[in-house]
């Protein structure tokens, strides 16, 4: 199976002085369907951000700024999560003045923010060894809950769900047993997806493929 990687280039330079060195980091961000975000995710679950705070790890040598989020949890789809999650995630959600002249911003590209009183569908992954995680693929495995021109909840993550449903095959969605509609609702290749059909099949993956 061929793997697509998204044309979206990743630089992430670490402000960190260990042995006098800054290290720079080059990557790319490869494509992840919503089979991959089920099984590559250690916690899927659906809340409203209830707090935003920034932060800092302490390292040896140095420190790094980080965004502490708290989340209300309205279901849990996958993993461990109790009725408040709290995370954090490597870069700051707004800029921080740490000089006179100097404004520290730590964002990185694909890296999603969120913001407090809004609601997401959230991927997530392991909790590194300094205490960070991130959604699966980044923006790819975070999912902002909006309400549609007719008052529906859609979900949309940073790349308009563009090839979610990618390299599924008919043997794949036969054995998630999806029902007819759902079958069709698999089909899209972008745009928003109904939340409570977009639910329906991600139990039925977690199911499938946890």
């Amino acid at each position: 199976m061929k793997k697509v990687t998204l044309k979206i280039f990743v630089v992430i330079v670490v402000a960190l002085i260990i042995g006098g060195t800054h290290l720079l980091y080059s990557t790319t961000l490869l494509h992840r369907n919503l089979k991959e975000l089920v099984t590559i995710a250690d916690r899927v679950f659906i809340g409203k951000c209830i707090s935003v705070q920034g932060t800092e790890v302490q390292l040896s040598g140095g420190k790094i700024y980080a965004t502490e989020y708290t989340f209300e949890v309205s279901e849990s789809l996958k993993g461990s999560v109790g009725d408040v999650i709290t995370f954090r995630q490597y870069g700051l959600s707004k800029p921080k003045q740490v000089g006179d002249e100097l404004m520290y911003y730590g964002k990185i590209p694909a890296m999603p923010t969120y913001n407090e009183n809004e609601a997401y569908m959230l991927f997530l992954g392991r909790d590194s060894k300094l205490g960070l995680t991130s959604p699966v693929g980044l923006f790819q495995g975070a999912f902002s809950i909006q309400q549609d021109n007719y008052g529906r909840q859609v979900a949309v993550n940073g790349i308009f769900n563009r090839g979610l449903f990618k390299d599924m095959d008919a043997s794949e969605i036969q054995g998630l047993n999806l029902t007819q509609s759902e079958q069709r609702f698999v089909t899209k290749t972008s745009g928003p997806l109904f939340l409570h059909d977009f639910v329906s099949v991600v139990k039925k993956h977690v199911k499938t493929y946890k």
